[in-house]
């Protein structure tokens, strides 16, 4: 027996790399997400003032993350649980 969810509303304020709002019978196979954020401030949104700021990021990393990227990624879709 299905049991019915009700959503009056979904409010999102930011996604990040590899992120997702997902409603419903879905599948979401073979992600990839490849990147690297470096914030010596943090991330600012909407109306903001900042004066007089000095960041700095120490990054002494040659290669931040070695990535083997196999494409043949095994699903779920189509089997039962």
């Amino acid at each position: 027996m299905a049991v019915p969810i009700v959503f009056g509303s979904i409010n999102v304020n930011a996604q990040d790399t590899n992120a997702t709002v997902s409603i419903g019978q879905n599948t979401q196979s073979g992600w990839n997400a490849h990147s690297k954020n470096n914030f010596g401030y943090g991330m600012l949104f909407g109306w903001n003032v900042a004066t007089n700021s000095l960041n700095y990021v120490f990054d002494p990393d040659v290669t931040d993350t070695a990535i083997n990227d196999n494409e043949n990624n095994p699903t779920n879709q189509g089997q039962a649980l």
